[in-house]
């Protein structure tokens, strides 16, 4: 770690990583966890041997060799003092600015929120912290995209959103690469599931509460009219209602279904009619376009058994 990021933190004994195997010992935390975010669930970070000295060096010298042989390259075509000026400039600025956003990550997962900090790993400066506490989120929205070449997989790329009952959001998104390889120390995808993890079990509490009481609980989709035709799906022990948007409910009972599956990122419920649903005996929608879709899945599991 870089002489200006000094490690203020050790994790405790037997504190689980959110990364599974993953050796905290690597990992020096340049901030402690904060308070709010209550008891700690795993934490994790950037390995410090990802970001040593000499790849730093490496990288910087990489860097300075392209923006020479870029500037070469430019002045042989167009042999001109202006020439040599913007090219070196731009190609300064482009390594600049490759320097500058190299940053290290700590996460923190506690039982009532989740924290994330980022700080530069070249430039000085204060470290970059982001809250969310679960008693001020509204729901979650997950997005994960499996990217394809010819064929071949290339990536997956993922997006977790919270929207907060101020308005405001708390994203955790990137890019990884395998579903069973290893990923990148800065990779926040096991962060992000860990994340999602901890507010679903919060979540759980307060939905057995309005089942204890209501004998049902509601899960409104997305507002988005021309993406769900259903306002709300309601659980009850023995049935699932369907809200239309544009007016009134279909109620079914659980033993009338066929199936309920999530596949290819959409939710879908196959009808024993196959005249159900405006004659095609199943309905589907996506998950991305479900707020709290983990939650969702598994009270379906515990009514249903899906």
């Amino acid at each position: 770690m870089n002489s200006h990021l000094q490690k203020v933190w050790t994790p405790p004994f037997n504190t689980p990583s959110c990364t599974p195997e993953k050796d905290l010992s690597t990992v020096d935390f340049f901030v402690g966890p904060p308070r709010e975010i209550g008891e700690l669930t795993c934490v994790d970070g950037t390995p410090s041997k990802q970001k040593s000295g000499k790849s730093l060096f490496a990288g910087i010298a990489v860097l300075v060799a392209l923006s020479v042989t870029i500037t070469l390259i430019s002045f042989s075509l167009a042999p001109s003092i202006y020439t040599l000026a913007i090219s070196g400039g731009l190609c300064t600025l482009l390594s600049a600015a490759l320097i500058y956003e190299d940053k290290v990550y700590c996460y923190f997962v506690g039982k009532i929120g989740v924290c994330e900090s980022s700080a530069r790993l070249c430039i000085p400066g204060k470290p970059q912290t982001k809250i969310l506490l679960f008693n001020k989120a509204a729901a979650l929205f997950v997005t994960k995209i499996h990217q394809h070449t010819n064929g071949i997989y290339a990536g997956t790329s993922y997006k977790y959103v919270w929207t907060l009952t101020d308005k405001t959001k708390f994203v955790v998104e990137g890019y990884y690469y395998g579903e069973k390889k290893k990923r990148g120390g800065k990779d926040k995808y096991c962060f992000a599931e860990s994340a999602e993890s901890a507010w679903t079990k919060h979540l759980l509490q307060i939905v057995d509460e309005q089942f204890e009481e209501n004998e049902y609980v509601d899960f409104p989709m997305s507002e988005k009219p021309e993406k769900n035709k259903i306002q709300t799906i309601r659980m009850r022990k023995g049935n699932l209602e369907f809200f239309l948007k544009k007016g009134g409910s279909q109620v079914v009972d659980i033993s009338d279904f066929k199936q309920a599956s999530l596949h290819g990122g959409f939710i879908t419920f196959k009808h024993k009619d196959a005249q159900w649903w405006s004659g095609n005996g199943s309905f589907s929608f996506n998950y991305a376009l479900v707020p709290n879709a983990y939650l969702f899945l598994i009270c379906l599991n515990r009514i249903a058994g899906f």
